[in-house]
């Protein structure tokens, strides 16, 4: 049999409430040059049952000998696909029918590129969210200094070039194996996301992000520090211990977090223009809500914080009514509420209206 163009790579694990759809948007695509490899994980749901009930010669299965989770399952994935590309597909997403033919035609015109992404919707209790991440490698890498820029189940990559690479999905970062093959992919390859709606991802109560948040922010942040230290060896603790205090809104609220942070953000900017080659006040513009919030927690030392906020690179680039609302704290003495532990991956829930966080770092 010759090789397909593409393997559709679906891991599945109890998936028997969505997986028949996720099957049917393969099936259904306008490029009919793949195999569908799916590795059941041990369900002891309906799940293979279901998959079963398909006739189609283009499906493959791989049975596990047990639950082996996640990572287990891709990597036995990526070793047995055949494919020029591989899809990565969840068993509860759906591919729209032009996904595989758009991101091949991207890959065959872009040889330079080693994975792809795409824009996808996002449903959420009936509401359909339509979300674009970067597209082009320059913001990717941008990007991947605060959070996953794909959406997994839209990626597809060269099985090649990653077997080559020896680039494979790791147990040392849990829920976030993703964001960590991404990183790594980056050291060999350009990155990019198709700039067309390709897949539709579905938010419920049993995705990982719902189920493992604080695990999957904490995996999140350690595969951030492994990237800055990429770009720069010297970076010491301190610095990769504030960067997500700072881009996670859990500084505490004295003078010393607002120097310390102060000078991260200016180490970051320089950091942005010598190894990515960007201007450095997109460090600024884009943690702007972060140095409002790290400064108006330490509003009650007054005036001398208001003038440390104004006299930062991030604080001169600052809207006009941050400034007041930070000029009136710090005249009033009232410091944004520092929130408790609990709360701390979510300013808003936590107390402070005025802080707006940044996307979540980890992948949906």
């Amino acid at each position: 049999m010759n090789a397909p163009r593409v393997t559709v790579l679906m891991p599945v694990y109890n998936g028997e409430r969505y997986i028949e759809e996720a099957i049917q948007s393969i099936l259904a695509q306008t490029l009919t040059d793949f195999e569908l490899l799916i590795v059941e994980d041990g369900s002891t749901d309906r799940s293979p049952a279901l998959i079963a009930g398909f006739e189609d010669a283009r499906i493959r299965v791989i049975a596990n000998p047990g639950n082996c989770g996640l990572v287990a399952s891709l990597n036995t994935g990526l070793d047995q696909a055949l494919g020029t590309y591989v899809a990565r597909m969840d068993c509860d997403d759906v591919s729209f029918p032009e996904r595989l033919a758009r991101q091949v035609a991207y890959l065959d015109a872009h040889p330079e590129v080693g994975l792809c992404g795409s824009w996808f919707e996002r449903h959420r209790e009936g509401v359909v969210e339509r979300v674009r991440p970067a597209t082009d490698d320059a913001d990717i890498r941008f990007w991947l200094l605060f959070k996953t820029v794909f959406l997994h189940s839209s990626v597809m990559l060269r099985r090649a070039l990653f077997v080559a690479r020896g680039l494979r999905y790791t147990d040392a970062y849990p829920h976030a194996e993703d964001y960590a093959l991404w990183v790594q992919a980056s050291r060999f390859m350009r990155l990019a996301n198709v700039p067309d709606y390709l897949v539709a991802y579905r938010c419920h109560p049993d995705n990982t992000s719902s189920r493992h948040p604080a695990r999957q922010q904490l995996s999140a942040d350690e595969v951030t520090a492994g990237y800055l230290r990429l770009l720069d060896q010297t970076l010491g603790t301190d610095e990769l211990e504030c960067h997500p205090e700072l881009v996670r809104f859990r500084t505490r609220g004295d003078r010393e977090t607002v120097q310390r942070c102060g000078a991260w953000l200016q180490r970051l900017a320089r950091l942005v223009e010598t190894r990515l080659q960007q201007p450095g006040h997109r460090v600024y513009d884009q943690l702007q809500a972060q140095w409002y919030a790290v400064c108006g927690k330490a509003a009650r030392e007054g005036w001398p914080i208001w003038a440390m906020y104004r006299r930062h690179p991030a604080g001169q680039r600052a809207v006009w009514h941050r400034v007041l609302r930070l000029g009136v704290r710090c005249l009033l003495r009232q410091p944004i509420p520092v929130p408790k532990p609990a709360s701390a991956l979510n300013p808003a829930a936590a107390g402070n209206p005025d802080v707006s966080p940044l996307t979540r770092h980890h992948s949906p």
